[in-house]
């Protein structure tokens, strides 16, 4: 009996150094499904603060232009802008433009902007048409009700 000790303890070792490799394996930045979906909503958030960035740098090279969808012309070399992304500005008062950036919003998103623009209070979810929630403190705010339900939306008022 004594004879079957062994390969059991022999089949328990390698079982618990593959656990242990695989453990080391998911560690690393980025692996594992919690590491991939970090790096997407890292990637969707770079793609919707380089989007809104080229945005309102469009709309202040066209100063008084009101817009439902302004034609970006600057965007980063190799830059992606993202699927169903709208550059639009309107009239504001006192001569002001708001000027909004939005695209559907991906999971891990918004808390990425909040890391990355260290609470920029320019960032709304947009829960419900019409309705826009600030990311960084949650107050709600009426916004235009081109921008759909789901999406992520940089505003910025300008002037002229």
């Amino acid at each position: 009996m004594g004879f079957l000790v062994l390969p059991i303890m022999v089949v328990l070792f390698f079982i618990g150094l593959g656990m242990q490799m695989d453990q080391l394996a998911q560690a690393v930045t980025g692996a594992g499904k919690a590491g991939q979906m970090m790096n997407a909503a890292m990637v969707a958030s770079q793609r919707m603060q380089t989007y809104g960035a080229a945005c309102l740098d469009e709309a202040t090279k066209n100063p008084g232009t009101i817009s439902q969808n302004l034609p970006l012309t600057t965007l980063p070399v190799g830059a992606v802008i993202p699927q169903g992304a709208v550059c639009m500005t309107t009239p504001a008062a006192g001569g002001a433009r708001n000027v909004y950036a939005f695209a559907a919003s991906k999971p891990g998103e918004a808390a990425q902007l909040m890391t990355d623009t260290q609470g920029s209070e320019a960032w709304y979810r947009v829960p419900a048409v019409g309705q826009g929630v600030m990311v960084a403190t949650g107050q709600t705010v009426a916004i235009p009700a081109t921008v759909p339900a789901g999406d992520l939306l940089e505003w910025v008022q300008i002037t002229p």
